[in-house]
């Protein structure tokens, strides 16, 4: 369309209006109703939301001589556009979800006294504590990852990715061999518990968990170190307490292994809590003695069998399970012994048959670890899930979160299997997902 200026004059060449042409009028008109509608707006406001219409002067196609009237046309009615408002709700958060393809099993391995001279005798109840930090690199570099017992019963069996779970307990405790600390505070690298917690340090994926079943009764507790030795010193009883502190809060729990390590299956029956009993009182003793009640939070009521033993009589068997701790709990656990001879794994937490008042331990002799290292293949591994869920997934019905998971399996985006996501497991299948607990 072409735009072209046309001179209308009036009679004697004289324009007294100084307007000299329809388009110069119509243009007028239109900056005219603009200055109206922009000052005159307060007495009758137009409510805001309510668009106004859009008018087009048309201009003529072709130019001609002859005069022309303005023409005006309402094209559309043009809202402004609103900001888009983003829903919270919509909003969503990253999870991400411990699978396992199948069942974890879980290797529990046992330990005793410890030497850190090369040449003192070693037997199954005493390792050479270079010996021991060897077997813990070949587990490590087969793929194990320490977890702590609380874990395993809970079922928080909850590793990076591509590792497997490990657990390790020390029998007899406490021996200064096992755990001491050094004037700093900080445990001696001339320990087992010391030497771990080094490595772990060093091999952040490792983790550091372990567990001391204590007989309290039945030794005293050397803190002078000679020689690759320790001896009784004064102020035995405060560096165990201060030990015993230090391991529990570090993530090595004590728990009951009996007061003086009585045979269980010669022992009478009316002897077995109180020997129960005596040890635990003991222990929290030794937390009082240093300032941390506090502590007693984390000792948990399970029991490893001295000898690895059962009472003999069934009385005794009931005597044993019906114990009640000074907080009130019963027995939540028991660990055996001795199944080196015929090497057994602990059983999945999430299994349908799990039981954890025979939990299988095996003493960690070099054979042991051979075989674990040769069966590390054939145990699963460790995955994860990436999940986007809303903020309020768990106020929600449980069928929601299980609809989101159902749908990343089903879309392939994740696997079958045990899935740990936050404080709930689930078992997942391609048609189906079920709750197995909630994890406290």
């Amino acid at each position: 369309m072409t735009t072209q200026r046309f001179r209308h004059k009036t009679p004697g060449g004289k324009n007294p209006t100084g307007v000299t042409s329809p388009l110069e009028r119509a243009i007028l008109a239109m900056v005219f109703l603009f200055l109206v509608a922009s000052c005159g707006g307060s007495a009758s406001s137009p409510n805001p939301s309510t668009p106004s219409p859009t008018l087009l002067l048309v201009l003529p196609d072709t130019p001609t001589a002859t005069q022309w009237e303005p023409t005006f046309q309402v094209v559309a009615n043009v809202e402004t556009p609103l900001p888009i408002e983003i829903d919270p709700t919509h909003e969503q958060i990253q999870y991400m979800a411990t699978v396992w393809s199948i069942d974890p099993l879980i290797p529990i391995l046992n330990y005793h006294r410890f030497t850190p001279n090369r040449y003192d005798p070693t037997s199954g109840m005493v390792k050479y504590l270079g010996e021991f930090m060897d077997e813990v690199n070949r587990l490590y570099i087969a793929g194990f990852t320490l977890i702590s017992i609380d874990d395993y019963l809970a079922g928080r069996v909850i590793v990076p990715p591509g590792r497997r779970p490990l657990i390790l307990t020390f029998d007899d405790a406490i021996f200064a061999n096992q755990i001491a600390l050094e004037g700093d505070g900080q445990p001696s690298p001339l320990t087992a518990v010391g030497s771990l917690y080094k490595f772990s340090q060093e091999h952040p994926d490792f983790g550091f968990q372990a567990a001391l079943f204590a007989n309290l009764g039945d030794k005293y507790y050397g803190n002078v170190l000679r020689n690759g030795r320790w001896y009784l010193g004064e102020g035995w009883e405060e560096a165990l307490a201060q030990t015993i502190a230090w391991s529990i809060d570090h993530n090595v729990r004590v728990y009951n292994h009996l007061y003086t390590h009585i045979n269980l299956s010669t022992a009478r029956d009316k002897d077995i809590q109180p020997e129960m009993l005596r040890n635990d009182l003991a222990l929290r003793g030794y937390l009082e003695q240093v300032g941390c009640p506090e502590l007693i939070h984390f000792i948990r009521n399970y029991i490893a069998l001295p000898y690895g033993v059962w009472p003999k009589s069934q009385k005794g068997i009931e005597l044993l399970l019906g114990y009640v701790n000074p907080e009130g709990e019963p027995v939540e656990a028991v660990f055996e012994a001795g199944y080196e001879h015929t090497p057994t794994l602990a059983p999945s937490p999430y299994s349908e048959n799990f039981s954890p008042f025979h939990l299988p331990r095996m003493a960690g002799l070099s054979r042991i670890i051979d075989w674990l290292e040769a069966t590390a293949p054939s145990l699963p591994t460790a995955q994860q899930c990436q999940m986007l869920l809303p903020p309020d997934i768990w106020t929600q019905p449980a069928s929601v979160l299980e609809g989101e998971i159902l749908s990343l399996v089903q879309d392939g985006q994740c696997s079958q299997g045990i899935y740990i996501l936050e404080n709930r497991v689930f078992r997942v299948t391609m048609e189906d997902v079920i709750q197995l607990k909630t994890i406290d």
